[in-house]
Parts: C-alpha cells; sequence; structure tokens
C-alpha cells in the first residue's frame, strides 16, 4: 500500500511472528509520512500558503511554513506586504526564484498597487503571479478614464443624497438629487452655502492664493456680519473685532490692509495701512509710508509725521533682552550721513516737547553732554580690594609712554586729536599693559581692535599730580630752610 504519503515497507503475516525492524520500518514509514503535513496550528489557522513579506519595495521575500518543491500553475500564496511598491515587482517565495507580480488583467503593477501592511492574495499561472481582485488605484483609473459606462461609479440613498461621478475626471457630492458639491483636478464648485467648522487653509505653500469675491462667509454675529467684498468694508467683524476697511471717516482713522505683489499702494498718506487695538483703546499703526507707531496712551506724537515712535506714560522701560552667546551685538544704528562728524548724531535725547537736547552721539563716536552731567558708579558698598595707588613707584611707566597728535583715517576735517595709541603705550613699559585692552574693539565684521581705558589713564594722571605736588611743597621747605641757614 502506497500514497502521496506513506510507502509500505512489507505486510505483516497473520499468526506470524513480527520481527522488530519490521515493525519499526512500519513506523518510520508512518512518521515520514506525516512529516509531510504542515504543523497542526498552521492547518487550523489557515496559513500552509501565508507568510510575511521580508523583502523591500518592488522586491518581495516570503517563506511559507510549508515549502512547495517548485512553482507549479494554481499556486496560491498570501503575502503581508512590508513596503509600499514603486512601480514593476517580484515575489521570491521559499527561495524557488523571483516571479513578476502582475494586476489581474496581466497588465504591469503600478505604483502604489500594493500597500506597506497590506495583506495580498496572488496566484502562480505558469509564468509569473497575478493579484486577486482589482488594486484601488486600478478602480480609480477606469473610474477616471471613463473605461466604465457614465456614471461609472454612483451611491445615493433614495432620499437622493450620495456621490457620483459626473464625466470623465470630475465626481460629485449629491444632495436632494441635485450636484451640491462637484470638483475635479482644477476646481471645486459649490452649489449652495459653505459652512466650514474648525481650522481652515487656502491655498498652499506653493504660492497658490483664492480669491473671495462679494458675498458672506460665516453667519451674522451679535452686532454685525462677516464680509468678504461688498459694499465699503473689506472684511470686518465688529463682534470678533477684525476690522479691515477703507471707510473711514477721516484721514488718518482707516485701517486698510492691503498686501499684494501687484498694483496697490492706493492708501492716502495720513492713512495707515495697518491698525492695532488693545482692550478697545488704540495700541499702534504702520503708517503708509513705513513707519511703525506704537502707543499705551492711546495717542502719537505724531500720528502721520516721519518717524518711528513708543509712547508709554506708566512706569515701563523700552527692554531689549540679548542672549546670543557668540553674538556680541545688541543694540545697533547704521548711519549712512557724513561719517565722523560733530554735528551729525547716530542719537540724541530731549525734553518733553523736542526743542532742548539733553545729550546726543555723535557720527564720530563722541557723547556730548550738554548740562556736564556724567557720573560714574563710585560706591564703595560696590568695590572691593581698595587700596591707594602707588604713584612714586609708577612713576617710571607713567613717564614711558607718549601723548600722540593723530587723525583718524576717515574723518572729515584736518584737525589733529589728541590721546594715546594702543600699542604704543603697551610697549612702552610693562607696567602699562594693563591700561589696555587687546580685543575690546569688534567692528561687525568680526575684526578686533585694542583699546584703552581712558578713566584709569586720567585718574592714574591724577595721582602722579598730586604725587608731584608733594615732591615740589618739600623741595621748597628745603629750600627755605637752606635759604633760612
Amino acid at each position: 500500500m502506497s500514497n502521496d504519503y506513506y510507502t509500505a515497507s512489507g505486510p505483516l503475516t497473520r499468526n506470524t511472528k513480527a520481527r522488530a525492524e519490521s515493525v519499526t520500518a512500519l513506523f518510520a514509514g508512518i512518521e515520514a509520512g506525516f512529516d509531510k503535513l504542515p504543523a497542526e496550528l498552521v492547518l487550523k489557522q489557515d496559513r500552509v500558503t501565508y507568510a510575511a513579506d521580508t523583502g523591500a519595495a518592488n522586491v518581495y521575500v516570503v517563506a511559507l511554513p510549508h515549502a512547495p518543491a517548485a512553482y507549479v500553475e494554481g499556486l496560491r500564496v498570501s503575502f503581508k506586504a512590508s513596503a509600499t511598491n514603486t512601480g514593476a515587482s517580484t515575489i521570491n517565495v521559499s527561495g524557488l526564484g523571483a516571479k513578476a507580480i502582475l494586476r489581474v488583467d496581466g497588465s504591469g503593477l503600478e505604483a502604489g498597487d500594493i500597500a506597506a501592511g497590506c495583506v495580498y492574495s496572488i496566484h502562480y499561472t505558469g509564468t509569473e503571479f497575478r493579484l486577486s481582485g482589482l488594486t484601488a488605484s486600478a478602480v480609480a483609473t477606469q473610474l477616471g478614464n471613463g473605461t466604465l459606462a457614465t456614471p461609472a461609479l454612483r451611491f445615493q440613498s433614495d432620499t437622493g443624497v450620495g456621490i457620483r461621478r459626473v464625466s470623465s475626471g470630475v465626481a460629485s457630492l449629491v444632495a436632494d438629487g441635485v450636484d451640491a458639491l462637484t470638483w475635479s483636478a482644477s476646481a471645486v464648485t459649490v452649489a449652495g452655502a459653505l459652512a466650514v467648522n474648525g481650522n481652515t487653509t487656502l491655498g498652499d505653500a506653493s504660492g497658490d492664493s483664492v480669491t473671495l469675491n462679494a458675498g458672506t462667509i460665516g453667519r451674522p454675529n451679535n452686532t454685525g456680519t462677516t464680509l468678504i467684498g461688498g459694499g465699503s468694508d473689506t472684511l470686518y467683524s465688529s463682534g470678533a473685532r477684525i476690522g479691515l476697511s477703507g471707510s473711514g471717516a477721516s484721514s488718518g482713522s482707516k485701517g486698510t490692509l492691503e498686501l499684494s505683489a501687484g498694483a496697490c499702494g492706493t492708501a492716502a498718506a495720513g492713512d495707515s495701512t495697518i491698525l492695532f487695538y488693545a482692550n478697545n483703546a488704540l495700541a499702534g499703526r504702520i503708517t503708509p509710508t513705513g513707519y511703525a507707531k506704537f502707543t499705551a496712551t492711546g495717542s502719537h506724537v505724531s500720528a502721520t509725521g516721519a518717524g518711528h515712535e513708543f509712547v508709554w506714560n506708566a512706569a515701563a522701560r523700552l527692554m531689549m533682552q540679548h542672549s546670543h552667546a557668540s553674538n556680541n551685538f545688541g543694540f545697533e544704528v547704521r548711519y549712512t550721513g557724513t561719517p565722523n562728524g560733530t554735528g551729525n548724531e547716530f542719537a540724541y535725547f530731549t525734553d518733553t516737547d523736542g526743542t532742548v537736547i539733553r545729550a546726543a552721539v555723535r557720527s564720530n563716536g563722541g557723547i556730548a553732554n550738554y548740562s556736564a552731567n556724567n557720573v560714574n558708579l563710585s560706591d564703595e558698598r560696590e568695590k572691593e580690594g581698595i587700596a591707594a595707588f602707588d604713584a612714586a613707584a609708577d612713576l617710571d611707566a607713567f613717564l614711558a609712554f607718549e601723548v600722540c597728535n593723530f587723525r583718524y583715517k576717515d574723518q572729515t576735517h584736518e584737525d589733529d586729536n589728541l590721546g594715546v595709541i594702543a600699542q604704543r603705550l603697551r610697549d612702552s613699559h610693562p607696567d602699562n599693559e594693563r591700561y589696555v585692552d587687546p580685543d575690546a574693539w569688534v567692528k561687525p565684521n568680526g575684526e578686533t581692535r585694542m583699546s584703552v581705558y581712558d578713566g584709569d589713564l586720567h585718574y592714574r594722571t591724577m595721582a602722579q599730580l598730586q604725587h608731584a605736588h608733594r615732591l615740589i611743597l618739600a623741595l621748597t621747605e628745603r629750600v627755605a630752610a637752606l635759604e633760612a641757614a
């Protein structure tokens, strides 16, 4: 007795002794037959021809729990794809070699026909594997190119609500038997009112824009209606305090938001391009000429004049915080007028009406104090290591450096300046290095320049004058004593 699973080694004769080797051979044949069957759990779970893919996109690989000896026509394989295909694909089943995977109609796969994480059933035709049933992209292709009769796809209830294909490349949502919303690759058309709840994005990063013609979007609120176009209001919602309007009663009160790459810029000189309100009070504006004016009092020094403004009357300060680790520039003023001049200021500070200048920072770097009220922090409570300066010990170093006449390379006048040169001061005596900072001045391009501590030099000179005065007094006394003798 023999079959695909068992081959008999020889029958046992009745009423005869069975030899051990004969019985063993019979059991070995039975065991070999069971070895040809799939595992019990695989059979119970119907996974004889199922396996998870271990390959990659377009190159799929599976190892079946009970591997076939060869590809045969009609072989069915189910597999879970690990990656989405991008085009033509193959599959290798249990190491039998790669075979092409085609659509059910024999056409080649297109991108997305096999999706990562999805399970697919394929059948071997004798030359390649074919997917069972239409893929999602294949259905979309047939609906889009009109290969199915119009309407190609239609879901509609008995109340006239559903979805249908209008024509090639055009579909619609149906309400009461009417195409309420129709869309294609180029446009979306809404037959009636459109209500949007939640966040909505119009346009995209590629530069597409949205045009809103005259009409109403939204619903009436407690005090007004939100309008897009139509009438004098460009966009207005008094309840939500969104007011971009070109219908102000007087110059300076119009708040027109004008963002365009085309022919805009029609606002009058007194109008404000953008207005800002806080707690129903004016907080700021940006004028058509580009000046920013912010106020905490509800008024401006000049709402329409040239110049930027920050106006406040509370106990507050105008603050800037700079916390960048490598860029040590905090506040930079770029002056394009005559450089290194005494009549041009980077900044100046005035009284309330602006008629009396109290201080100025000139374009030559000088600081002008019109009231001579310069002060330096000198409180003993802020200092430590206080000791008298030894002018006598410092005399040689003091006499070693020189005061020079010089002119700056970019100065616009011919008058000489009087001062010290950092490199000469540093090299004149070892004790003079303490009065030089080699990297204190950093130019915008990153180059460093040497500086000197003027204040230290001034007080050093004062100490030497005091020391010289004491020497003069002592010598005067000695001369007087000698004369008296």
